[in-house]
């Protein structure tokens, strides 16, 4: 099993990799579901900028992260 990364490059940025799929989009949403839980990204103007199987980045405003196990 893969582990998941994430890296945040400051508020505007966020890639991801090793995902299992996204659970709900819109602009001041992301949820993703990763192995080990759920991943929600919280924003304003959220994009998905690269969506390939196992990696994607999103841009945007990122006002917080909650990850929940």
């Amino acid at each position: 099993m893969e582990k998941l990364n994430i890296e945040i490059m400051g508020n505007d940025k966020m890639n991801i990799i090793n995902h299992k799929g996204i659970i709900f989009y819109s602009p001041e949403n992301i949820r993703i579901n990763t192995t080990s839980g759920l991943l929600s990204i919280n924003g304003k103007n959220l994009m998905l900028s690269t969506l390939i199987s196992e990696e994607l980045i999103i841009d945007g405003e990122i006002l917080s992260i909650e990850y929940i196990i």
